[in-house]
Order: C-alpha cells, then structure tokens, then sequence
C-alpha cells in the first residue's frame, strides 16, 4: 500500500528529496540531511531603484537579521515574501530586529500619502533569479507577492503561510550554495521612491527584505558537485 502525505509541508520535503535524488541517484536517501529553513535578506531603501538579494554568506558584511546560504549546503525553495519594515535611528532607536515586517504599505509605517505611494513601486516591480552569470527566471511580477490582511484588525497576519504573504512556488529549483545566487529587484523607471529616502528622513530607515522559505540540505553543494 502506498500512503500520500495530505501535509503541503511533507509534500514538499519529498518533492525536494525526489529532485536531489534524480540528480544524484548513486547517493542513498538517508545520507541527505534535508529540515525546513529560510533565508532572508534585508537591504537598506535609499535612492537606488535596484537592489541585489545575495544569497550567499559573506562574514562580517551581514546585517544580524540576515539568513544566507552556507558556501557548502543547498536550499531548495518553496514559498517566497517581499516584505517592508522601518527602522528607527537616533535617541529613541528600534533596531532592525525589533521592527515588524509588512507584505504591504501599511499606514502603521508609512503614515503620508508620498511615502504609501512611494513604496507601492515595490509591488509594481520585477524579481529576477540569478546564477551569476546565467539569468534563471526573469522579471517576475512582484504584485504577486503583495499580501494586505483581511482580518478585523487589519494588520494581522494569519496562521497558513499563504497568509503571511508568502507566494508558492510551482518549479523546482536548488541553489547551490557554491554559486553565486541572488535575486535582483528593479523598480520601473517611472517609480518614484524619493520619499523613502533616508536624507529626508528625522531618525528613520525603511528596508525591503526578500524571505525565502523551504528546505535546507546540510552539505548539499558539495554532494551535488562532488559526482559531476
């Protein structure tokens, strides 16, 4: 008898099992050591309307929120954020690790119409996947990832991923964590963000992050490369 899992988490741990396993059929299953993990990264909002998501660990050059990928593991992919926060500088500071994230412009921190207006470009943007060189996915729609709560208190996010602003992936992709990975976001040339622009700003930072949710293999990259 063949039992399927009705889990959405478990299918995807056996999704990213059966892709490393077609890859690299010689390696036993129990030698993958496969648990779910995120990466994250978290770029300052300036005056630049393209910013780069490197995916990999660099020491020392690393905001504490960051979530990279290990030079010697893997990830594999299954849901994807583009998430907006405010940091506070100066005599009353909030540091980046205590601000909350938003899947929209929320008025809790963009309290002006320019500064509303100014982030909506996130979610009128383009995301696209790199493997440094080769362009994997091009220009993807960010108003795919704009998640504003239905709830009574309207900036509560629910409980399902789907409801936290996370979009689901329906490729299969693995990120070799001896490549050089990273997403790149390209606001449209119309887009008008000076708002956000921390010059203009008394004690404030606005950031946009880039979460990704799914498996992380331990040792990955090297198994993955090791029978090329």
């Amino acid at each position: 008898m063949v039992t399927v899992s009705t889990s959405p988490e478990r299918a995807a741990y056996n999704r990213c099992l059966d892709f490393l396993m077609s890859k690299r059929p010689n390696i036993p299953k129990n030698d993958w050591v496969i648990y779910q993990s995120a990466l994250r990264v978290d770029l300052p909002i300036g005056t630049s309307s393209s910013f780069t998501f490197s995916l990999y660990e660099v020491q020392g050059a690393q905001l504490p929120t960051d979530r990279k990928l290990n030079r010697n593991d893997a990830f594999f992919p299954t849901q994807m954020g583009l998430w907006l926060s405010l940091e506070v500088t100066g005599a009353s500071a909030v540091p980046l690790s205590n601000t909350r994230l938003y899947s929209y412009p929320s008025d809790e921190i963009f309290g002006t119409a320019a500064v509303k207006s100014a982030a909506e470009s996130f979610y009128n943007a383009k995301l696209s996947f790199k493997t440094v060189p080769s362009e994997r996915i091009p220009g993807m729609d960010t108003q795919l990832l704009r998640y504003e709560p239905g709830d009574a208190d309207n900036d509560r996010w629910g409980g399902a991923s789907n409801d936290r602003g996370l979009m689901t992936f329906s490729s299969e992709m693995i990120y070799d964590g001896s490549q050089d990975n990273e997403w790149v976001l390209n606001l449209n040339s119309d887009a008008d963000i000076s708002a956000l622009d921390p010059s203009g700003l008394t004690d404030q930072q606005y950031y946009v992050t880039l979460y990704l949710w799914g498996h992380r293999i331990s040792q990955g990259a090297i198994k993955l490369s090791k029978f090329l």
